[in-house]
């Protein structure tokens, strides 16, 4: 018997009840040598709402609209030496992603600016090369497109339905990962958590996975 994925991630957090900045921001007019790359990704994070985006080499949290768990989480990578504070431009801070963090990437990508069939080409790639930290990231870009996507209705998905549509893409993208020789389900199941665990975000099950299909190898 399968248990059911929890699917807390589709959930929207909320943006109220924002905390006190920590004593390690300061305030600056500019992005330092970033600002070029970071303008665009701060306009992105302040017109979809998002609080928090990484490329795998940063990361760009907006800490006065994020909630208190997302922050603490923050916060405890910031104790643990995996990122360094670069700079505060406007309500957006920036970090350094360091190479023992759970979100860096040795290929840093925005995913936030390709397609979305690029996206899940690039969650199968990641696969196949065993590079655990993009593919998670991968799927939480597409989990979180899907999510707040304008539909034909003028409105955004349902959980049901949004959930319905994940599980239908992850179950293809499955199926192309197995067809091409990649890691078997049981593997990538292991291995999103233990990033899911490194990062702080992990429950019970496989937060991003839905349950195995059964045209997909277990």
């Amino acid at each position: 018997m399968n248990t059911p994925p929890d699917t807390s991630w589709l959930d929207t957090p909320p943006t109220e009840a924002p905390t006190s900045p920590q004593p390690h921001i300061r305030a600056s007019t500019g992005l330092v040598n970033e600002k070029r790359r970071g303008a665009p990704v701060t306009m992105t994070i302040a017109g979809k709402g998002r609080t928090w985006h990484s490329d795998g080499k940063y990361i760009w949290f907006r800490r006065k609209k994020a909630n208190p768990a997302t922050t603490q989480r923050l916060n405890t990578h910031i104790e643990k030496g995996e990122i360094k504070f670069i700079v505060t431009s406007d309500d957006v801070e920036m970090y350094e992603v360091l190479p023992k963090s759970p979100f860096y990437r040795k290929s840093a990508q925005d995913l936030m600016v390709i397609d979305f069939q690029s996206l899940k080409w690039t969650a199968i790639y990641a696969a196949k090369k065993r590079d655990w930290v993009t593919f998670v990231d991968a799927l939480s870009e597409m989990a979180s497109r899907i999510k707040n996507r304008t539909y034909s209705d003028g409105g955004q998905a349902t959980g049901e339905f949004a959930r319905q549509i994940y599980s239908e893409n992850l179950n293809y993208l499955f199926h192309l990962v197995s067809a091409s020789g990649g890691p078997v389900r049981a593997e990538i199941d292991r291995e999103v958590q233990n990033v899911q665990l490194a990062r702080g975000t992990s429950r019970n099950s496989a937060i991003l996975l839905p349950p195995p299909s059964p045209i997909i190898a277990p």
